[in-house]
């Protein structure tokens, strides 16, 4: 395994990079609402939003004003790189996704990946704890369009997981909609077949979803209530 400092060089020049990144965004709110102005132009079909929590939620609530439809939100959680805003994968209820590629960069060993996916299991269990169960997807979205939202799109493994997991609830169509991507993850997403929206696709070499808002604060388990209760 590449050393734990080598990572951290690796981090810390990444995030210097970022710094380059201008917002383009007041909050998660704003992003939303021009998110709803996209997807209301695209007449898509029996949509149903699943935001992924916690960051989709807020950004979900004006896509669902807008379309009137409904929210249920999702639980997928990042395995964490040593750093906690890096990953090498997704984890949720149906799966579990590594990002092979990365994990042959940093030479990572069986044991190194057991510690990384239970810490990633433990935030999943974590997340499902912060939402009530019946908020969920508790039926079959057969005929429906599913519209997975999320705040931003660094790698594209957070979302192609819960797609996945998606997929076992039979919906029509699923898209992923999504305020900022970076252009190597919508690749990955396209060659999965999957349609993506997004409003700015970025070639930034930096690319931190939170530099794009100029307010990136985290989300209230009582600001997720309150917004999932404003569109139920």
């Amino acid at each position: 395994m590449r050393t734990e400092t080598y990572t951290d060089l690796l981090v810390a020049d990444h995030i210097k990079r970022s710094e380059e990144i201008s917002p383009m965004f007041k909050d998660r709110r704003e992003a939303g609402d021009q998110l709803a102005l996209l997807l209301a132009r695209e007449n898509i079909q029996k949509p149903v939003i699943l935001p992924i929590l916690r960051g989709g939620v807020p950004v979900a609530q004006p896509i669902a004003e807008k379309l009137g439809c409904a929210v249920h939100p999702l639980v997928t959680a990042k395995i964490p790189l040593f750093d906690k805003r890096y990953g090498i994968g997704a984890v949720n209820q149906g799966n579990i996704l590594l990002n092979e590629e990365l994990i042959e960069f940093l030479d990572l060993t069986v044991s190194d990946l057991y510690g990384l996916v239970n810490q990633g299991v433990k935030d999943l269990v974590k997340k499902q704890s912060e939402i009530y169960p019946s908020r969920g997807i508790s039926s079959d979205l057969s005929g429906q369009t599913a519209v997975i939202v999320d705040d931003g799109i660094a790698t594209g493994f957070t979302v192609l997981s819960t797609t996945e997991m998606v997929l076992d609830y039979n919906p029509k169509n699923i898209i992923i909609a999504s305020p900022i991507a970076h252009n190597s993850a919508l690749e990955r997403l396209r060659d999965e077949g999957i349609k993506t929206y997004v409003i700015n696709a970025s070639e930034e070499s930096g690319f931190m979803v939170d530099k794009f808002y100029r307010d990136f604060r985290d989300i209230t388990d009582d600001e997720i209530i309150k917004a999932l209760v404003s569109v139920s």
